[in-house]
């Protein structure tokens, strides 16, 4: 008993010092995190007191602000409501702190949902961690990029994955929940729900569609979390807002014709490669052993109805890489499981081996990520650095210096840089740089 209970506390010291490591990696990457992009327009609201733009300083100003947003332009009030706080109130060195906080949660998430199904393995930790680092959608946007987009995508995966953990872990439970957890249950579901759509359309139409056909299972306090959740998705998805902007966007020109839906789902087989290799190893399963394939869909059945319900929002309306962050995330995780299913003697017997190449990977790519990210950060603060002459910023070197950025795999992926093809840009960079007088 003293022997498990030491190796037990030897293993949570051990995850422990690696999640701070990670925590101290990815920190030291968030410190290049520049103001930019959505959050220009993020830190000022229209004060009709007086007139004009106004910095939120407050959380009443952001909730002000999200309340008129969620009825003239889109419907993620909470997630936005934080986006404003941080980007008016609290700044980007808070933030970064969150941020890094979040990322590690993040992997403790996906490592508490394997491991309750399969235990701890000698390599989960790692390659959770440098896939998650590595491989998923445009890292240096949904990571560690601006403060909208990662309040956005990094916090709200972190949160739909301990959704993920707390609905299993009601749906396996046979305990008796009194009323007030019930409704506990039902506002988590409702919070969630109603953080990003991209991730929720596809969880509540896979629930929806899971539970007609097992109606049996939908008792106890399963109802509660999940309706909250319908609720909040509903929420987010059909605000006011999302129809007015949705009339603006140039994602829904030329309606939903064939050739719309085929550019929609080339790009989504582009940017999604965990899906793609998901796919090929679920093809290969099925060729070798059809039942187990049969049995893994059946037993993972709410992670492929996710994913599939994801793609087909995706084909309607697509509108970048970083949508495909749902369906990359739940293809991770069938991957893992799969790896933990069908090739756990070998991960096993060669775990120092793997492990070994993952830390040399990691390491190796760290340096170049750390180096495009510093130069990305110093170009854009000699940017806000740069005088204003005739009501321009005259620096003609920035180009060249996006174009480096943009000529080379890790300056492309990890890191985010102005994008003045869209117009807002310009009067929201404008205001940044006047504190709103512009």
């Amino acid at each position: 008993m003293m022997k498990k209970y030491m190796n037990n506390t030897k293993h949570i010291s051990y995850d422990l010092i690696f999640l701070f490591i990670v925590f101290i990696s990815f920190y030291q990457l968030d410190m290049l995190s520049p103001f930019i992009a959505d959050d220009y327009a993020y830190r000022f609201f229209y004060d009709e007191n007086i007139g004009g733009l106004r910095i939120v300083d407050s959380l009443k100003d952001a909730i002000v602000f999200q309340a008129h947003d969620y009825m003239t332009h889109n419907g993620r009030f909470i997630v936005h409501t934080l986006t404003a706080y941080f980007c008016g109130k609290l700044g980007v060195e808070w933030f970064r702190i969150i941020n890094s906080l979040m990322f590690v949660l993040l992997v403790y998430g996906i490592l508490k949902l394997i491991r309750s199904e399969f235990g701890k393995s000698k390599i989960d930790k790692y390659t959770i961690t440098f896939v998650l680092f590595m491989f998923m959608p445009c890292p240096g946007m949904i990571w560690f990029g601006s403060i909208a987009m990662c309040i956005n995508y990094l916090w709200s995966a972190c949160a739909i994955i301990y959704f993920m953990i707390l609905y299993k872990a009601i749906s396996e439970n046979k305990r008796t929940y009194n009323l007030t957890i019930k409704i506990l249950f039902f506002f988590i579901g409702l919070l969630i729900g109603s953080l990003q759509e991209s991730f929720s359309l596809g969880i509540s139409a896979a629930l929806f569609f899971y539970y007609c056909f097992n109606i049996k299972k939908f008792r106890g306090a399963i109802p509660y979390i999940i309706v909250g959740f319908w609720l909040g998705t509903l929420i987010v998805t059909f605000a006011p807002g999302n129809f007015v902007r949705m009339g603006k966007v140039n994602n829904l020109e030329g309606g939903f014709g064939l050739i719309k839906l085929l550019s929609n789902f080339s790009q989504v087989i582009f940017n999604a490669k965990l899906f793609v290799v998901l796919c090929l190893s679920l093809f290969i399963l099925l060729i070798k052993n059809k039942s187990s394939f049969i049995r893994f869909i059946s037993q993972n059945i709410v992670y492929v109805l996710t994913i599939l319900f994801c793609i087909a929002v995706s084909l309607v309306v697509f509108s970048g890489e970083r949508q495909v962050t749902c369906i990359e995330l739940f293809s991770f995780i069938l991957l893992i499981k799969l790896l933990y299913k069908y090739c756990s003697n070998f991960i096993e017997s060669r775990y120092r081996l793997i492990n070994s190449f993952i830390i040399i990977l990691f390491c190796v790519f760290y340096i170049p990520i750390y180096n495009n990210r510093a130069f990305a950060y110093n170009v854009l603060e000699s940017l806000y650095k740069k005088p204003v002459i005739d009501q321009t910023i005259v620096f003609p070197e920035y180009w060249d210096h996006i174009r480096k950025l943009n000529g080379n795999y890790f300056g492309r992926r990890f890191t985010q840089r102005l994008d003045f093809s869209e117009r807002w840009m310009y009067p929201s960079f404008s205001n940044y740089l006047s504190d709103g007088k512009n």
